[in-house]
């Protein structure tokens, strides 16, 4: 499986706010495992990040993810949709990601009557 790589797109989750403080200061992405698509010894998708201070980021790393996740309240796979679709929108791609989700439900709902 091909992991998708974009230093614009981490650029943009750097300046964002932190997921857990809202703070701008310090902000690194962190490459969610937990919903990853990374084999072992490799980072999940640049889409699957999350924003944290570099305080957070260690925190999460020391007590593992899922704990991270759950202490914070923080749903991961919610985290990502949203933070892909606001960057849709900021760079006006809002109409072609509908387009796309309009396909992913459509999918979806297909799935679900077989």
């Amino acid at each position: 499986m091909k992991l998708h790589r974009n230093p614009k797109y981490l650029k943009w989750i750097r300046s964002r706010n932190c997921a857990v403080t809202y703070s701008q200061q310090d902000v690194v992405a962190h490459h969610l495992r937990s919903i990853g698509d990374a084999g072992i010894g490799q980072k999940p998708s640049d889409y699957l990040t999350m924003s944290l201070t570099q305080e957070k980021h260690q925190k999460l790393h020391n007590m593992g993810e899922k704990a991270f996740l759950y202490e914070n309240e923080i749903d991961a796979r919610l985290y990502v949709i949203a933070s892909l679709m606001i960057y849709s929108i900021d760079n006006g791609w809002e109409k072609k990601f509908m387009e796309k989700m309009m396909d992913v439900i459509e999918e979806l709902e297909n799935d679900n009557d077989k």
